[in-house]
């Protein structure tokens, strides 16, 4: 598990598609998922949640191994569960008639 304040960088170049800073929504899932950073990447979106302050701004174009943010304290992380960083790739962006981002990709396997 990471120590609050490390540092998070891009996994893939892309472009800032979002901030979020969900931890004083009023939506539960929004509240769950922290401070969070989405990142374009062709037709996939990196997400990065859980951050305690994110690096980057809507827009900004990015490289693989850029700074994205810092890892959260337990308390701000918005789950309860302690520092750690939530990492996923997928399909697309979201949509409100989805409901979601589309299929999740492993990234190990997948390359853009």
């Amino acid at each position: 598990m990471p120590n609050p304040g490390t540092p998070i960088t891009a996994a893939r170049s892309g472009r800032v598609k979002r901030v979020v800073d969900g931890r004083g929504s009023n939506r539960e899932a929004a509240r769950r998922a922290g401070l969070w950073v989405d990142v374009e990447v062709g037709k996939q979106m990196d997400r990065y949640l859980h951050l305690g302050e994110a690096k980057v701004v809507p827009g900004q174009k990015i490289k693989r191994g850029d700074l994205i943010g810092v890892v959260a304290e337990a308390k701000t992380s918005g789950t309860g569960k302690g520092p750690h960083l939530h990492f996923e790739v997928r399909a697309g962006d979201y949509t409100s008639e989805r409901q979601d981002y589309g299929a999740p990709i492993n990234p190990k396997f997948e390359v853009v």
